[in-house]
């Protein structure tokens, strides 16, 4: 007899995107895309995880000022490790 198995894990998708980086503007704060904070389910400001390639994760403060939310205190420590400066 063959029983069908339920999965037990549920594939959870984490929010994404891609923004082109202009150093030296990008390398203090990281303008986020309103696309990217509509897929967010926790509230702004707040303290986010930033996983890089190498699988590291860096704690990073998301502000809301006048013109957006940005990336901001963290924000220098994860462009650094991840060699996206000059």
């Amino acid at each position: 007899m063959v029983k069908k198995m339920r999965s037990s894990s549920v594939t959870r998708r984490v929010p994404e995107f891609f923004k082109i980086f202009f150093s030296p503007e990008s390398f203090n704060k990281m303008k986020i895309p309103v696309e990217f904070l509509e897929q967010l389910t926790c509230e702004i400001p707040g303290i986010f995880s930033l996983r890089g390639p190498s699988g590291k994760v860096w704690r990073v403060r998301l502000l809301e000022t006048g013109d957006g939310c940005y990336f901001e205190k963290g924000w220098q420590d994860f462009v650094i490790d991840n060699f996206m400066s000059d």
